[in-house]
């Protein structure tokens, strides 16, 4: 099984502080791509002149983000497939050198990852004024844990979910310390304040039969993960998730999609994962009630959600 289908995405941003938007598209089975804006609708493909190189590899996500706080904002490319070659699957990081080029440094800054990752996001979950790295990794494929068998089996090391501190001039892996480092099938990832103390917590889509999860920053560099008791249901194979405050109760609420069908036919002979067996056997095993349907959780402010 190969994620062939699960897009590369598209990151835009002022990369020259022009005050017009630029777009950087990730390509897996095209090169990845950088065009200006020029106004009026027209774009310049700098790509090249740029020093976005076309390395040979596959790319499913792009993230944008000041990584090094100079006021310029800078390109993070994540990668899997090869399993017959890492190096092929190393995430790439283009430094924005303020002049209208960029250097690859993923390697000097120890976040070239070659674990497969899905997708990455930026977030200060320590408040020291440094955005850290949050990576969306997933096993070679969904025979890897094609089973929930119990929490324990979502804490495979090199599958895990991965946490770089940024320490100024290089990142630090702190996964184990963080305490998120659990394995799934992350689509997706959102990095919000969940609880309102002012600490940004992570939401983390799972496709297959791995829960979503949530954790809760504990303000000391550290999770706790709490979609046990927070999540009452779940959608089953997540896909995507958005965080927003829906109904103006200063609480964030949680959209979650699945990747179910608007036709009935199909509604129904796609849900081969959702037998009688396979659902109670997930439930009984800690995996929480994972539905094939869109999920809207709202938040009761009391870090418990409800699905309307």
């Amino acid at each position: 099984y190969a994620n062939f289908y699960g897009g590369a995405g598209v990151g835009v941003g002022d990369f020259n502080n022009d005050g017009l938007q630029d777009i950087f598209f990730a390509g897996n089975m095209v090169p990845d791509k950088l065009y200006l804006n020029k106004g009026n609708l027209v774009f310049e493909d700098v790509t090249l002149k740029a020093g976005i190189k076309n390395f040979d590899g596959w790319s499913t996500g792009v993230t944008i983000a000041d990584i090094n706080n100079d006021g310029h904002l800078d390109i993070y490319v994540s990668r899997e497939l090869y399993d017959e070659n890492p190096e092929w699957r190393r995430n790439l990081v283009y430094i924005n050198n303020g002049d209208g080029t960029f250097t690859e440094k993923a390697e000097e800054l120890s976040i070239a990852n070659t674990e497969r990752t899905r997708h990455a996001t930026f977030l200060d979950f320590d408040k020291d004024g440094l955005l850290d790295l949050f990576l969306l990794t997933q096993p070679p494929n969904p025979g890897s844990l094609s089973q929930y068998h119990s929490a324990d089996n979502l804490l495979i090391p090199e599958y895990a979910l991965k946490l770089y501190k940024n320490n100024g001039s290089t990142f630090k892996d702190v996964s184990k310390t963080a305490g998120i480092d659990r394995t799934g099938f992350p689509n997706a990832v959102s990095a919000s304040d969940i609880n309102n103390d002012g600490w940004p917590d992570l939401y983390v889509a799972n496709d297959f039969y791995a829960p979503d999860f949530l954790f809760l920053n504990n303000q000391d560099g550290t999770f706790t993960s709490i979609e046990k008791n927070a999540l009452k249901q779940t959608s089953y194979y997540s896909m995507g998730v958005d965080v927003a405050d829906i109904n103006n109760d200063q609480n964030l609420d949680v959209f979650v999609l699945d990747m179910v069908s608007e036709d009935n036919f199909r509604l129904k002979s796609n849900m081969s994962g959702m037998n009688i067996g396979a659902f109670w056997k997930v439930v009984e095993d800690g995996g929480g009630y994972q539905y094939m349907y869109n999920t809207l959780q709202l938040n009761n402010g009391n870090e418990t959600f409800s699905n309307i």
